[in-house]
């Protein structure tokens, strides 16, 4: 399956203006927990990344939300 992530930031949001889309990865390991900074990003993938981007600290604590659209209804996960 293939996750989509539309972000709600301002930075993220101008950098998809100037590119266009991009394919990312989670910015951590399956099973492991969120990244919240570059800096915990860079702690779980190391230089597996070539670019981390960060504006500084979070607003929110709140992963993102998933939907499973794979079936014949859309669950949250």
């Amino acid at each position: 399956t293939v996750a989509v992530r539309m972000p709600d930031h301002p930075v993220a949001l101008g950098l998809l203006r100037s590119c266009g889309p991009l394919a990312v990865s989670s910015a951590n390991l399956s099973g492991s927990p969120a990244a919240l900074t570059a800096e915990q990003a860079r702690d779980q993938l190391g230089d597996s990344v070539q670019v981390y981007l960060e504006d500084g600290e979070p607003e929110g604590t709140l992963p993102s939300s998933i939907i499973d659209a794979t079936g014949g209804v859309p669950v949250l996960g």
